[in-house]
C-alpha cells in the first residue's frame, strides 16, 4: 500500500498500515492536521480543534508498538459534530447564544469513540441548531465545499 498522503486514507486503510507497522496513528495526525491546517481557512469546516490529539495519538503508537491496540478504532481520528459534547471542548450548537466554555464530560457518542481508541480531532461546524440552511453558522461563518469552494457542502 502506498503512503504518500495519509490524510486521505480510510479507517479500514489507517488500521491496516498501523497493524502492518507502515504507518503509526501520530504520522496520520500529523498529516491530517497539516491538511487542515492548509484547507480550514478556505473551506470552515472545524470550529474548534482538539489539544488533546496528540496527546492521544501519541499513545495509541504506543499501544500499535506493543501489539496491544485498544479497540477496534485504535488510533483512527475521527470529527465529532459540534452539537456533541466533548469534555474540555466547548458545544457551540452553531449558534452564538450559547455558551463557549469547555464541556465537563463527553456525549455517550463520543465516549464509544474513545472507548474504540478512536483519537478525536475537533469539532466540525454545524447549522446553527443542527437544523438550518446548510453551510450558514451564525457562530463560525459559511462551511464550503472542499471540491468546489462556490458550494456548500450540504
Amino acid at each position: 500500500m502506498a503512503l504518500e498522503d495519509p490524510s486521505t486514507l480510510d479507517a479500514e486503510e489507517l488500521l491496516a498500515a498501523y497493524a502492518a507497522k507502515t504507518l503509526t496513528p501520530l504520522q496520520a495526525l500529523q498529516s491530517i492536521t497539516e491538511r487542515i491546517a492548509r484547507r480550514n481557512p478556505e473551506i470552515n469546516a472545524f470550529a474548534v480543534m482538539n489539544p488533546g490529539a496528540l496527546r492521544d495519538a501519541q499513545a495509541s503508537t504506543a499501544r500499535w508498538a506493543a501489539d496491544a491496540p485498544q479497540g477496534m478504532l485504535d488510533g483512527v481520528p475521527v470529527t465529532i459534530k459540534d452539537i456533541m459534547d466533548v469534555a474540555s471542548l466547548p458545544t457551540r450548537r452553531g449558534s452564538k447564544t450559547t455558551s463557549a466554555a469547555p464541556q465537563p464530560v463527553d456525549s455517550p457518542v463520543v465516549t464509544a469513540l474513545r472507548v474504540a481508541g478512536a483519537v478525536i480531532l475537533g469539532k466540525t461546524t454545524t447549522t446553527e441548531f443542527g437544523w438550518k440552511s446548510p453551510g450558514d453558522c451564525p457562530a463560525t461563518g459559511i462551511t464550503r465545499n472542499p471540491w468546489n469552494p462556490a458550494h456548500t457542502p450540504g
